[in-house]
Formats: structure tokens, C-alpha cells, sequence
């Protein structure tokens, strides 16, 4: 299920981004917070966190792409916590 849009909405409480599923929408939210302190675990600066969505991308939409195929809900938004990043 890749994302739609290269860009996501962020501010300071989280990242929001839609991803596809056919001909439907899912919105992806995760705490910023979150990402975050993977950074600061991995020794990156967090300041800007477009740019670490950027860096973690494709581990936030492996991780958003498998919590939405295991617990499918129509219309439901995705929320990542930190026990879904590695």
C-alpha cells in the first residue's frame, strides 16, 4: 500500500499521510514524538521532523502498511505507536 503523497502533514504532535488501498484512502498518523526518539536512539538530530520522516519513511509505511492488513476496519485511520517501529 504505498503512499499517495510524497509530503506529509506534520506538526508538533504528529505525522499524518495518506496511503492507498485500491481506490480507498487511509490516513497514517504517528506521534512525532515517537519518531522522534528513534532519532535521538539512533543518534540523529530531531529537530525537523519532515526530514526524519523522510529518513524513516519506509520503515513508518512497512509498519503502517502491515498494521492495516492485519486489523482492517473500513474507514479506519492508522495509528503507529512505538512498538511498531523496529
Amino acid at each position: 500500500m504505498p503512499t499517495s503523497l510524497t509530503v506529509p502533514v506534520a506538526n508538533s504532535h504528529y505525522i499524518r499521510f495518506p496511503m492507498e488501498d485500491g481506490t480507498k484512502y487511509v490516513t497514517v498518523h504517528i506521534a512525532t514524538y515517537w519518531v522522534k526518539k528513534r532519532a535521538e536512539r539512533d543518534g540523529r538530530n530531531n529537530a525537523d521532523q519532515r526530514l526524519l520522516y523522510n529518513f524513516y519513511r519506509d520503515e513508518i509505511e512497512a509498519a503502517a502498511s502491515a498494521k492495516y492488513d492485519q486489523a482492517y476496519c473500513e474507514g479506519a485511520d492508522v495509528v503507529l505507536v512505538a512498538n511498531d517501529l523496529g
